[in-house]
């Protein structure tokens, strides 16, 4: 199976993009963060999960969102969506979002093949309390931990699951991959030398380079990876995880994240 995990930056234009490489069969499914609703001649050829079109914030208004899209109408591929409810709504069995946009998953089952669990996740900014006296420079960590607290309930003995987004938090973050590894998902990428270009000044020797500050203004000068992707340890072997984050414009498409490129065996 092969997947693309992108923040296209609530981009219009990017929606044109993801459609194409689904009926190319360049990738089974597309998991976004930072997606607003497509105009309805792309949302007509597309099955998107069912979540609200907005992520759930602290006075803050986002009207996009963590999603899972799909072609519609694939006779090779089942897809079952995982409604996720926020924690007052939940069940007891029910998958229980904190913040209601930030994570969208779906069960994907190929006609030949094993079910596989997909999930695209998006750590959002946060403020910090006025008791704090400064701003917090771990805003988004919280944001990730809570992600981290939420994925737990999709995970089984024998769940086969990738999770794939923007944390917005550099490796150095290391209590968000040692808490996704006790999960049993170990961080699978991308990772340099083999997972793409490295930005000039890497923060950790396994970094590659994966968006770009607006004062960078282009890719060449990206300098940061805060896009990942996880796999739980019964698969991780068989998933391959490529940045596609070449030096031009074109090869990024029109967003300030590159796509992750990721290959289920």
């Amino acid at each position: 199976m092969n997947i693309v995990s992108w923040n296209i930056a609530g981009r219009t234009a990017a929606w044109e993009s993801v459609v194409e490489m689904l009926e190319a069969r360049e990738v089974d499914v597309a998991l976004l963060q930072e997606a607003r609703r497509p105009r309805d001649t792309i949302a007509d050829l597309v099955d998107i999960d069912p979540g609200p079109w907005n992520t759930a914030g602290v006075g803050v208004k986002r009207d996009w969102k963590a999603a899972i899209v799909v072609l519609r109408e694939r006779a090779d591929m089942s897809v079952r969506w995982i409604d996720g409810k926020s924690i007052p709504e939940a069940g007891y069995h029910d998958f229980a979002v904190s913040r209601p946009g930030t994570l969208a998953a779906a069960v994907v089952t190929p006609a030949e093949g094993a079910p596989l669990t997909v999930v695209s996740m998006y750590s959002a900014s946060e403020g910090w309390a006025e008791e704090s006296g400064r701003p917090s420079h771990n805003a988004w960590v919280g944001s990730a931990h809570r992600l981290i607290s939420d994925l737990s309930r999709l995970v089984g003995k024998r769940t086969r699951l990738v999770a794939a987004g923007d944390l917005n938090a550099w490796r150095r973050s290391t209590s968000i991959f040692t808490r996704m590894d006790s999960l049993d998902l170990p961080c699978v990428g991308p990772h340099a030398p083999e997972g793409g270009r490295q930005p000039t000044e890497p923060r950790h020797p396994e970094d590659v380079a994966t968006f770009y500050l607006p004062a960078e203004r282009e890719p060449a000068h990206a300098s940061q990876q805060l896009d990942y992707v996880f796999a739980t340890r019964n698969i991780a072997e068989r998933v391959e995880v490529r940045a596609q984050n070449g030096v031009s414009l074109e090869d990024w498409g029109p967003s300030d994240h590159c796509r992750i490129l990721i290959e289920v065996r």
